[in-house]
């Protein structure tokens, strides 16, 4: 399905669940943002929801959101406001945007609102290979870094051959002899007999001369004599062998002892993972050549995990974070947008680039399954970003940090999670942002988020942005 087919429907859908399918009669407040490529698919999903919603939009407010990128975004909210004429911000009335403002850049006035989650999937184009491929952080890092350049790297390779592991067989010994009251039973096991011998002291064989001793077989609940003997200083008992077989002795009634077998717990083979045929195709890194919140979450990742490779800080500019100089031989191509970073995977084989996973999907290319912190190789779903997200902590400004190490095995590790900024003085477009960002947060995204690939959120976390939301237009 088209993308923008599957945003019309899937608000349709919200909309005839949240708000009966009522449409405004008038337009209110017209408002426009813009910003973040990440979070366009699903702003424009309850940009038309909250349009068509005359519950939650009492004023019949008019929302739209043009993606072109978190800088660009961030730009445009904040050109007046840097001119003291907040809080009517000039190109966009609220922002979108993954990455916080630099101290020079920042305005006055204003407030960050986590609004969704989601996994920045790692998508990839190879022409013989038709299935998720799994690299792990430090492979990840040398591909984008630009000192991987074949798809056959002994890195890759070995990210993407099975393993076994075999855990050995364990033995639990079993009982082999019992005393009491001065007689023995003995058991010898054979290849296809055992051999019960029982002794007894002199006291014992004239305590028992008048009782019988039984040698009974159990194999799972059904117990068989096998064996009735008169008491005697020694004698003996050959059993065929059986399975499982256990061994009681008594004297007149009264058990001596159970002989046990052996457990033997046998050895096991674990496979884990899939070997993938991998081509020699040279590498092809497509980034966001304007400046990106994206950019700036999964840059973060790699500095964070393996900040041996990726030695600098992150950065909305892709130059400015990369570990040396940006090659320009054609192994690096910069493209515009979630959008134009997976349109040119789409069309090249060997290329890779890092995406909101709706527009990997949309273009059914493949997404690569990550190696977390537990050593597990995990696909970005919604549960796996939220469980990758839930450790995940927000400061009294909104700003989230996100726990790259969390042990949790099922963890997505590459998130990010995009903010709106909306203006915190007392206005009419304010009002009209707060109303949306409540609405974003309180009944689009719990309905529409996880079908359209982003994550909701949730608990503690959409308490704190619903308590930022009420900073807009309150001052």
């Amino acid at each position: 399905m088209n993308l923008k087919r599957k945003i019309a429907f899937i608000a349709a859908v919200g909309v005839v669940a949240l708000s009966a399918g009522s449409n405004p009669v008038h337009a209110g407040t017209t408002i426009v943002g813009g910003g973040s490529t990440f979070m366009s698919n699903m702003t424009d999903i309850c940009a038309s929801g909250y349009n068509n919603n005359k519950l939650s939009n009492t004023n019949t407010d008019v929302i739209s959101y043009t993606g072109v990128g978190s800088g660009s975004g961030k730009k445009g909210f904040s050109l007046v406001a840097n001119a003291g004429k907040a809080p009517d911000f000039n190109l966009y009335k609220f922002a979108g945007s993954e990455s916080a403002y630099s101290s020079s850049e920042a305005p006055t006035g204003f407030v960050y609102v986590p609004l969704i989650g989601g996994p920045i999937g790692i998508a990839y184009n190879l022409a013989t290979v038709k299935e998720p491929i799994s690299l792990s952080s430090t492979t990840l890092a040398k591909i984008f870094a630009g000192t991987i350049t074949k798809w056959n790297d002994a890195a890759i390779v070995a990210d993407n051959t099975a393993t076994s592991v075999v855990t050995p067989a364990v033995t639990a010994p079993g009982v082999s002899q019992v005393t009491k009251s001065g007689t023995t039973a003995k058991i010898v096991r054979g290849a296809t007999t055992s051999t019960i011998t029982i002794t007894a002291t002199k006291a014992a064989v004239r305590a028992g001369l008048k009782k019988s001793l039984v040698v009974t077989r159990l194999i799972g609940t059904n117990i068989k004599v096998v064996k009735t003997l008169k008491m005697s200083a020694k004698g003996s008992v050959v059993v065929p062998n059986a399975v499982g077989a256990s061994y009681g002795v008594s004297l007149g009634g009264k058990t001596i002892g159970n002989l046990t077998p052996d457990v033997v717990t046998p050895a096991v083979t674990t496979v884990t993972g899939k070997t993938i045929t991998m081509p020699s195709t040279a590498i092809t890194v497509t980034y966001r050549s304007s400046t990106s919140g994206t950019t700036n979450m999964f840059i973060n990742y790699l500095n964070k995990v393996e900040p041996a490779i990726w030695t600098k800080a992150t950065n909305d500019t892709w130059a400015t974070a990369f570990p040396t100089t940006v090659p320009t031989d054609g192994t690096f191509q910069g493209a515009t947008g979630n959008d134009g970073v997976t349109n040119y995977v789409a069309t090249k084989d060997g290329a890779i680039t890092y995406a909101e996973v709706s527009f990997i999907t949309e273009r059914e290319l493949y997404a690569a399954k990550i190696k977390n912190a537990s050593g597990i190789y995990v696909a970005p779903t919604v549960a796996a970003s939220a469980d990758g997200l839930a450790n995940a902590e927000i400061d009294a400004t909104g700003l989230v940090t996100q726990d790259y190490v969390t042990k949790t095995a099922t963890a997505y590790p590459i998130n990010a999670v995009a903010y709106g900024i909306a203006a915190t003085a007392a206005s009419t477009n304010n009002t009209a942002v707060k109303g949306f960002f409540s609405y974003y947060l309180s009944r689009c995204a719990p309905a529409s988020a996880g079908a359209a690939g982003y994550t909701a959120l949730t608990g503690a976390f959409l308490a704190k942005s619903l308590a930022q939301v009420a900073k807009i237009s309150a001052s």
